[in-house]
């Protein structure tokens, strides 16, 4: 019977340093892929943070202007028709709202489930509470994906504003192409990443396994 060795099978130098490259290169697929998914968050937020402000900011003015320069009697009829044209806007909720916090203006959802404030105790309370106010609420409703949706309301005289940003805004305006780019780009480099991983541990294997042929 042969006798089994004991010594150790000399390692190539060039197979520990492919080695190597191959963890490296893994390591850096997956830091990549998981800088890539926050980057797109952080991304989604910052826009979604500039497109609210940016709402709120043209509200305001729209409200001011028809306090300051219209008479009682216009403003209400003017804020309704601005109000409409904002709702227009993919993506954008606007409506206004009389005393008794009924709708008077037209919709214009791209949503099966629209958003309804007035389906949100905490929103309501508020409404009745403050003349304007900032809100951020879940919108779970069915056939939405679950996201927060950011509120600002404002009372002019007896007529209620409320406008609501959200990921769909976003969306809207980016457009669906980028948004399936940034999608794939992550599941490639979550595939690369895991192929990467079993090329590495195929080597690994090869190489014990040749180690035990060669000891026996």
């Amino acid at each position: 019977m042969r006798k089994r060795s004991t010594r150790p099978l000399p390692r190539k130098p060039w197979n520990g340093a492919a080695n190597a490259l191959n963890i490296a290169i893994a390591a850096l697929l997956a830091a990549y892929g998981l800088y890539f998914n926050v980057a797109i968050g952080n991304m989604y937020q910052a826009l979604i943070a500039g497109e609210y402000n940016a709402w709120k900011t043209s509200i305001n003015m729209l409200c001011d202007e028809a306090e300051y320069f219209q008479t009682a009697a216009q403003r209400a009829d003017a804020l309704e028709r601005a109000i409409t044209t904002v709702d227009a806007n993919v993506g954008t909720f606007a409506a206004m709202y009389d005393r008794d916090l009924q709708i008077v203006s037209d919709r214009t959802p791209i949503i099966d489930t629209p958003f309804e404030p007035m389906g949100y105790p905490e929103l309501v309370r508020m409404f009745r509470a403050t003349r304007r106010g900032d809100a951020t609420v879940w919108f779970d409703e069915p056939g939405v994906e679950t996201h927060r949706l950011h509120v600002y309301y404002r009372w002019v005289d007896d007529a209620l504003i409320v406008i609501g940003v959200s990921k769909i805004t976003v969306d809207a305006a980016i457009g669906s192409d980028i948004e399936r780019l940034a999608i794939w780009l992550t599941v490639a480099s979550v595939l690369a990443f895991a192929l990467m991983v079993a090329l590495v541990a195929r080597g690994k294997w090869g190489e014990r396994h040749a180690g035990m042929a060669a000891d026996t």
